[in-house]
C-alpha cells in the first residue's frame, strides 16, 4: 500500500484511539460518580474546608469549622469550591468531579506519551491499561474527592513535557511542576529529580535553561501563597505545614499506618496492575536498561523508568507508607509496559508479544475465584487488601487462550521476502491478544458496585426531611489533626443536613431552654450508654421544646435509630 492510501486511514485510527479512550473514562470514571456517600474522612475533610472557603469567600486561608487548616495548599479547595459553586448540586458529585476530569485528561497525556515511543497502538494499550487500574480509579483516585488523582495528572504531565526539547514544552513542563506545588509541595522533587538528570546529560546549558524555567514559574505561581501564609500565620504555618505534613510525615511520625509494611506501596501496585504486574515490572526494568529502545529514545524511556521506580522506592522507606502514595508512578508503568509490549511484536522474537500478554492473563484468571458480595465504596478507601475479586471473571477458572496463534507467527516465510507481513502479522496478534485482555479487565472494573450510602448520610437525609434547624452532637470523638473539632465524615453531613450544629463534646450541657423548634440531638453510640440515657430521661422532661433523639452507629455496617 502506498504512503498516500495509508495517510488518512492513520488519520482515522489517530483521530479514534483517543476518542475511544475519553468515552471510556467518561464511563468509568464519572459514572455514578456522585451515588456514593464519601468512602473516608480525606474526602470528607477537604469538601468540608472547600465548602468552607466558597461560603466564605476567603481564598487564601483554607479552614475546617471555621479555624485556619494550613496542612496543604490550597490549589483543590478552589477547584472543589469552584465545583460547588458552578457545579452540580449534589455534593458528592461536586467534590469529585475535579478529580474525575483531571483522570479523563491524565487518560490523554497517557495516550500521548505511549503514541510518542511506540506508536497509536502502544498509546491505545497505555490509555486501556491505566483505565482497567483498580487501584488508580477506586482508591483515593479518579472517583474520589482526594488529592491523588489531580496531584498524578499534573506530576506526569510535567514529566511528559519535560521530555521535550522545545520551548514551549519546558514552560508547559514548568508551570504543571509549579501547580504540583499548590497540591503537595514535595512531591515535585520526585518529577524533578529525574528531569534535572535528562538534562544534565543533554547538556550543562540545557540544565541552566531548564532550571531558570522552573524557578521563574515557582515564583509566579507557586511561592506567593506559601510566602503570603508564612508571614501570616507565623509559627502556625511553620509547625502545621513544614514540621507536621512534610517532616512529620516523612519520619511516620505525624500519620503512621498501623497495618503497613515496608513492601506496602509495591503490594499496592502490583494488586492495581493485576493481572498484568510481572509484565509491567520485566518492561519497568528494561527501560532503566535501555532495552530495546533505538538510541534517541532511551534517555526518555529512562526517564520514565526512573520516575516510576523512584518514588515506590522512597515510600517503602516512610513508615507512614499508605497504598496510595504510589498513585503518581501508575502512569508511567502504563507507557512503559505498553511501549514494551508493541517493541517486542517489531523485534525478531515477536512471538513473545501476544505471549507476554497472554500469559499473565490466563495465570490470574486460573488462581481468581468469585465474590459477589464484593462493594469496594463501602470499605475503607485503602482497598488494597480486597482488590482480588475485582478480577472475579467467574466462579470457574478459565482456559489460557489458545496458543496456536503466537507459533503461528513463527512460520512466516524468510524475511527479505515478505518482511512488511512478517512484522504486521504479530504486531497485529499482540494487539488483538492486548485489546482481548484488557476488555476483560475493563468488564470487570466497569461492573463493580460504586453505589453506597453511609449510616450517617442515611441519617441526615432523614433530618432534612423532617425540617431540623438545629442540630446537637454529643460523644463524637475528636482529634488534634482537626483542631480538637469533630470528625471529618460525621461533620460534613452534619453541616449538610443543618446550618445550625453545635459540637457538644461528650456533654448534654448544650440541651438548654434556649432550643428551637424542629432542633435534633444525635448520640455517639459508643456514648449511649446507660449512664447517659439516664442523664437523658432526666433532662428532656424540662425542655421546653424537646428535640428528637438520635443514635448513630458510624462503622461499616452501622445504622440509625430514634429513641422515643
Amino acid at each position: 500500500m502506498s504512503p498516500a492510501a495509508a495517510s488518512p486511514r492513520r488519520r482515522l485510527l489517530d483521530a479514534l484511539a483517543p476518542a475511544l479512550l475519553v468515552a471510556l473514562a467518561l464511563a468509568l470514571c464519572v459514572r455514578d460518580l456522585g451515588a456514593a456517600s464519601f468512602h473516608d474522612g480525606d474526602e470528607a475533610l477537604y469538601a468540608e474546608i472547600a465548602r468552607e472557603m466558597q461560603r466564605s469567600g476567603d481564598l487564601l486561608t483554607p479552614t475546617y469549622w471555621g479555624a485556619p487548616f494550613l496542612h496543604k495548599p490550597p490549589l483543590i479547595y478552589w477547584l472543589t469550591s469552584a465545583s460547588f459553586a458552578f457545579g452540580p448540586s449534589d455534593v458528592e458529585l461536586a467534590a469529585r468531579l475535579p478529580a474525575a476530569l483531571f483522570a479523563i485528561a491524565l487518560v490523554l497525556v497517557v495516550y500521548a506519551a505511549a503514541r510518542r515511543l511506540g506508536g497509536v497502538a502502544a498509546g491505545l494499550g497505555a490509555g486501556l491499561l491505566l483505565l482497567s487500574n483498580s487501584q488508580w480509579l477506586f482508591e483515593h483516585g479518579a472517583r474520589s474527592a482526594n488529592f491523588d488523582a489531580p496531584l498524578t495528572a499534573l506530576m506526569f504531565a510535567a514529566l511528559v513535557l519535560g521530555l521535550g526539547t522545545s520551548r514551549r514544552a519546558l514552560v508547559g513542563s514548568a508551570l504543571c511542576g509549579a501547580l504540583v506545588m499548590l497540591v503537595k509541595l514535595p512531591l515535585v522533587g520526585f518529577v524533578g529529580l529525574p528531569l534535572a538528570a535528562l538534562q544534565l546529560a543533554r547538556g550543562r546549558a540545557a540544565l541552566l535553561r531548564w532550571l531558570a524555567t522552573w524557578a521563574v514559574a515557582a515564583l509566579v505561581i507557586a511561592v506567593p501563597w506559601h510566602a503570603w501564609a508564612l508571614a501570616t500565620h507565623g509559627r502556625d504555618f511553620w509547625d502545621v505545614y513544614v514540621s507536621y505534613e512534610i517532616l512529620g510525615r516523612a519520619d511516620g511520625e505525624a500519620v503512621a499506618y498501623e497495618g503497613a509494611r515496608w513492601f506496602t506501596p509495591l503490594e499496592a501496585l502490583a494488586r492495581g496492575f493485576t493481572p498484568w504486574t510481572p509484565l509491567v515490572a520485566v518492561a519497568a526494568l528494561a527501560a532503566l536498561c535501555g532495552w530495546p529502545a533505538r538510541a534517541d529514545e532511551r534517555a526518555a524511556r529512562r526517564t520514565l523508568a526512573g520516575y516510576a521506580l523512584l518514588l515506590p522506592a522512597f515510600v517503602c522507606l516512610l513508615d507512614s507508607a499508605w497504598p496510595w502514595y504510589v498513585l503518581p508512578a501508575v502512569p508511567a508503568l502504563c507507557v512503559l509496559a505498553a511501549v514494551f509490549v508493541t517493541d517486542l511484536a517489531r523485534s525478531p522474537r515477536a512471538w513473545l508479544a501476544p505471549l507476554a500478554v497472554a500469559a499473565p492473563l490466563a495465570l490470574r484468571l486460573a488462581l481468581v475465584s468469585a465474590r459477589a458480595d464484593y462493594a469496594p465504596s463501602a470499605r475503607p478507601s485503602y482497598l488494597w487488601p480486597h482488590l482480588d475479586a475485582l478480577y472475579a471473571f467467574g466462579a470457574a477458572p478459565w482456559g489460557a487462550p489458545a496458543s496456536s496463534r503466537p507459533r503461528s507467527c513463527c512460520c512466516s516465510p524468510p524475511r527479505r521476502s515478505r518482511r512488511p507481513a512478517r512484522r504486521r502479522a504479530p504486531a497485529l496478534t499482540a494487539l488483538l491478544a492486548a485489546a482481548g485482555a484488557l476488555a476483560l479487565a475493563l468488564a470487570t472494573v466497569a461492573g463493580v458496585e460504586t453505589r453506597n450510602t453511609t449510616a450517617v448520610d442515611a441519617l441526615c437525609a432523614e433530618l432534612r426531611a423532617r425540617g431540623t434547624t438545629r442540630l446537637l452532637a454529643v460523644g463524637f470523638w475528636h482529634t488534634q489533626a482537626y483542631g480538637e473539632r469533630l470528625n471529618p465524615h460525621v461533620s460534613f453531613y452534619f453541616r449538610e443536613a443543618c446550618d445550625d450544629v453545635v459540637d457538644c463534646g461528650a456533654s448534654l450541657d448544650c440541651l438548654t431552654q434556649e432550643l428551637p423548634e424542629g432542633s435534633a440531638l444525635v448520640l455517639s453510640a459508643e456514648a449511649a450508654k446507660p449512664r447517659v440515657r439516664r442523664s437523658l430521661e432526666q433532662v428532656l422532661p424540662r425542655l421546653a421544646v424537646r428535640p428528637s433523639v438520635w443514635v448513630l452507629q458510624q462503622e461499616p455496617g452501622g445504622g440509625f435509630r430514634e429513641l422515643r
